[in-house]
């Protein structure tokens, strides 16, 4: 029985592992990161609800209703600010929609302190 002589695998140094926050695929949507966490922890906060609610009396409909109400948002909004967005979409379109599409502290000399120059 021979071993074949092998080459050692090279060894790289990178950072790549730091700049990777993961993905994971539900339904055919790939969540990035820790954005996964929020539907699931919206579907214990909806069974609970249902739960509340149904306990108190209230209609299984309604009661199913306002239980799926904390899902909804979150994917909403997991689709609307996160899936397939840049990292500041969010901060960008909420100050977007405050300060409309200008940049609110723009100069119109294009330096913070003017500098007032005189000739003698």
């Amino acid at each position: 029985m021979s071993i074949e002589y092998m080459e050692p695998l090279i060894q790289v140094n990178t950072n790549a592992g730091k700049e990777s926050n993961g993905m994971t695929s539900f339904l055919g949507i790939e969540i990035e990161g820790k954005w996964f966490m929020l539907p699931g922890s919206m579907i214990i906060v909806g069974i609970s609800v249902f739960i509340l609610l149904f306990k108190t009396g209230a209609n299984p409909f309604l009661a199913a209703v306002f239980a799926g109400l904390p899902l909804l948002i979150s994917l909403l909004y997991l689709l609307f600010f996160i899936i397939g967005k840049p990292p500041h979409y969010q901060a960008d379109f909420i100050e977007h929609f405050i300060h409309g599409p200008t940049f609110p502290y723009a100069i119109p000399c294009g330096r913070l302190f003017p500098v007032k120059i005189e000739r003698r």
